[in-house]
């Protein structure tokens, strides 16, 4: 029994090894087979020292292949096959058709492609895919072109829309008028917030805009260079405007020789406190305001002049008492014009009742002053009314010249008296002699 069972497992082997070849090239299995519609599997052990467990042989080169194709082609050439697995010892693993794969792992280098037959980097994929450099590097292609649409170098630099970011974020428009950045909330096409770069000519512009419910952007922000004859900087409509480092509230075009151009009022804590039109300039606590709050200008740290409330002006003191204007020290002036209401001329008049001298210096020696004319101790606590004052001092010339002139005429009348007696004399005189 046992001579039987050798004799027949040595003419099986020999009709195998017939088959297989003496080069240990496992079992070759020429044309097309099918398993059946039920699981099956095929199990191969791979001696020590052998590399295939399945090795493609053309009997003209050992390729050491695996080919797993589906049954689509029939009879026509692999290439046609539109589901076929490859795993090639030269090239390396590639998945889907034949001469135009989905993906392809690359045997002499290890990078992986999808989308592409000749992957550039370690991870490269075809139109909105992702590259992955041979030095850390990270790509983001799409539209089929290669570069140019996120890339992260290995030092951490980010490039959106270029391949040589500069900075850790460096964002390349494709024009001059480009929307570089949006930012939303929970809104998808609404309440959105924009970086754009905007051309205007000779330079290129940042604005920021906002957007509403309708997606419709306002915008808060426009920053341009010095040269480009424009404001560098300009807030919400010209809000606030620096051009050549000239600040404009309210107009595009600050005038040159001021540092502030404002176009409207100015509020100190919440008040109104400067304002102009074509031909005035309010300071102080304009309309609109609570009416209390005084103007006080200030100079070598020292509060100098006062405005109150009710419209007195001090000068040197805070203390007006009654007057419109309070002075504390003297007052320069080439000339001072004071409107008075009324005039000492009435002392001309026939029904003025003109003082004797005698009832003045009836008057004097009573009260040792004037008539008319306040006293020492009235200037010392009232001071004296500059315009009442110097009506009064005309009065007293006024009735002066009046007994002046009395004076003048009974002087005249005295001389010719004299002059008549000096005759009557001289008459008289040479009567005598002769």
């Amino acid at each position: 029994m046992r001579i039987l069972f050798t004799l027949l497992f040595l003419a099986l082997t020999s009709s195998l090894i017939a088959q297989i070849g003496a080069v240990h090239q496992g079992i070759s299995i020429p044309g097309r087979y099918t398993f059946g519609n039920s699981e099956s599997a095929i199990e191969l052990g791979v001696q020590s020292g052998d590399y295939n467990a399945i090795r493609g042989y053309n009997n003209s080169q050992s390729i050491g292949a695996i080919h797993f194709f589906d049954d689509t082609w029939g009879s026509s050439l692999p290439s046609n096959s539109a589901g076929t697995i490859n795993i090639d010892a030269l090239k390396g693993v590639t998945i889907g058709p034949w001469n135009n794969p989905s993906a392809y792992i690359r045997n002499s280098d290890g990078y992986f492609g999808i989308g592409v037959e000749e992957p550039t980097s370690r991870l490269h994929v075809l139109d909105g895919g992702i590259r992955h450099g041979g030095t850390g590097e990270i790509n983001i292609d799409a539209n089929g072109l290669i570069g140019g649409r996120f890339k992260i170098l290995d030092n951490g630099n980010i490039g959106v829309g270029t391949d040589t970011p500069n900075s850790k974020l460096d964002i390349f428009g494709n024009s001059g008028n480009t929307t570089n950045l949006i930012l939303s909330a929970n809104y998808k096409d609404s309440y959105r917030w924009r970086l754009k770069t905007e051309y205007r000519g000779y330079a290129i512009d940042l604005d920021f805009t906002v957007s509403d419910s309708d997606d419709t952007e306002e915008t808060l922000l426009k920053l341009s260079r010095s040269t480009s004859n424009r404001p560098e900087f300009q807030f919400l409509n010209n809000a606030l405007v620096i051009n050549n480092g000239i600040v404009g509230m309210g107009t595009e075009t600050p005038i040159s020789n001021s540092r502030l151009d404002v176009i409207g009022g100015i509020a100190v804590a919440g008040q109104r406190a400067l304002d102009s039109d074509a031909t005035k300039i309010w300071v102080g606590d304009l309309a609109g305001g609570d009416g209390l709050r005084k103007l006080i200008l200030r100079a070598g740290d020292q509060d100098r002049l006062w405005i109150n409330e009710d419209g007195k002006v001090g000068i040197g003191t805070s203390s007006m008492g009654n007057h419109k204007l309070a002075v504390e020290g003297t007052i320069g002036a080439r000339a001072i014009k004071v409107e008075a209401s009324g005039w000492s001329d009435f002392v001309f008049n026939d029904d003025y009742k003109l003082r004797s001298l005698e009832e003045t210096e009836q008057f004097i020696e009573q009260n040792n002053h004037l008539p008319e004319i306040p006293t020492e101790a009235e200037v010392i606590e009232d001071g004296i009314n500059l315009g009442e004052m110097d009506a009064k001092l005309l009065q007293k010339i006024e009735e002066l010249t009046l007994h002046l002139i009395e004076v003048n005429k009974m002087v005249k009348s005295q001389i010719s008296r004299i002059d008549l007696l000096e005759a009557q004399n001289k008459i008289l005189i040479n009567q005598v002699k002769n």
